[in-house]
């Protein structure tokens, strides 16, 4: 706890530290190959200077190393682009979902007719809004993911923006979905999953001024048919995070990211192993932001996607990514600085 008595992320047990697969080594990682192939295109330019300043005996030697570098460079870049799947790249401003879909929630318990969706479109993002009992919300933008659900489950990355508002999720009286493996959508069951995060909120005292929100990354394996809890992180309310949940990755089995910081890591228990989820029917078909389509929350037909809380710059990848593809999000008074310190090395009189 911090001085204030409030919970920070490392107060929570899943935030220690693993040594699991410590000595690997994951090529699989992109980002290392993006820094590997700067180096390379940063040699083959070095070397194309410097032979021009080479007598013509050492010209052929040097010709030969540049068409070697660029061979390699090039092989690099091909590896690493076939590995790397961007399954979806979504702004979530004014609409744009980035080859997602709004779903019309509907089923038995509201009559089969649709009904409003809890979704407010704007240039900061989507905002889910409350429309159920609860205070829930019944708000989802589902993202199919057809064949490559079975390399998803194994190693990926989901990473989004978001901002909850604290007034808002005091609507909410149960916790909420941020997002789930949307499990059985339109095929049966009315919806399942076997992969979600959700929200909740933590009293911090008297009052709800200094009150947090704590999201849990919840996953079910089918060595065990059981559920565990992979990690939990706190945030405060009133600002923008970079949150990234990663799994197969080469220090843990699951980690969760924030602003490019590693907050959560956790390992299976021993025997049960990735990839998450039923072989099937096969899971992770589709995913989506908010939660199950259908799945009513109890007998009243409440939905479970948490409300008040602003989403934007959703991805989502067939692999895991370094730093669970986050990173910081500057603070406004940085920007200012940043600008202003711009302008004065512009302005600066220049020596004659």
């Amino acid at each position: 706890m911090d001085k204030g008595g409030r919970l920070v992320n490392g107060d929570h047990p899943s935030a220690a530290p693993s040594k699991k697969h410590q000595f690997s080594v994951d090529f699989a990682l992109h980002s290392r190959y993006q820094q590997t192939i700067g180096e390379w295109v940063e040699g083959a330019y070095l070397l194309c200077r410097r032979r021009q300043e080479l007598p013509m005996s050492a010209r052929i030697s040097t010709r030969q190393g540049f068409y070697v570098t660029i061979f390699v460079c090039a092989w690099l870049f091909m590896v690493s682009s076939a590995h790397a799947v961007n399954l979806y790249d979504a702004s979530l401003r004014n609409g744009d979902y980035g080859g997602g879909s709004r779903i019309d929630t509907m089923d038995y318990y509201h009559g089969g007719s649709p009904h409003v969706l809890g979704i407010v479109d704007s240039a900061a993002g989507v905002t889910f809004t409350p429309t159920e009992t609860t205070g829930n919300s019944n708000a989802l933008i589902n993202f199919p993911q057809g064949a490559s659900s079975a390399g998803f489950r194994a190693h990926g990355t989901i990473s989004l923006k978001l901002n909850a508002d604290s007034a808002a999720q005091l609507a909410m009286t149960t916790w909420g979905h941020l997002f789930c493996e949307n499990y059985g959508y339109n095929q049966f069951n009315n919806g399942q999953s076997s992969f979600s995060t959700y929200v909740s909120r933590v009293a911090n005292g008297p009052g709800v001024d200094d009150d947090q929100l704590s999201i849990t990354l919840r996953v079910m394996h089918v060595d065990t048919m059981q559920w565990y809890s992979a990690g939990s992180i706190i945030l405060d309310f009133g600002r923008w995070y970079n949150v990234g949940f990663t799994w197969g990755g080469p220090t843990h089995d699951y980690e969760i990211w924030v602003d490019g910081q590693l907050r959560s890591g956790w390992d299976l228990p021993a025997g049960v192993n990735l990839p998450w989820g039923l072989n099937w029917p096969p899971s992770a078909t589709n995913v989506g932001l908010g939660g199950q389509h259908e799945r009513g929350l109890g007998t009243n037909g409440n939905y479970t996607s948490a409300v008040g809380i602003t989403y934007a710059d959703f991805h989502m990848w067939d692999e895991y990514r370094a730093q669970g593809d986050t990173e910081p999000i500057p603070e406004p008074g940085a920007a200012v600085i940043l600008l202003t310190a711009s302008l004065a090395l512009q302005l600066r009189p220049r020596r004659r």
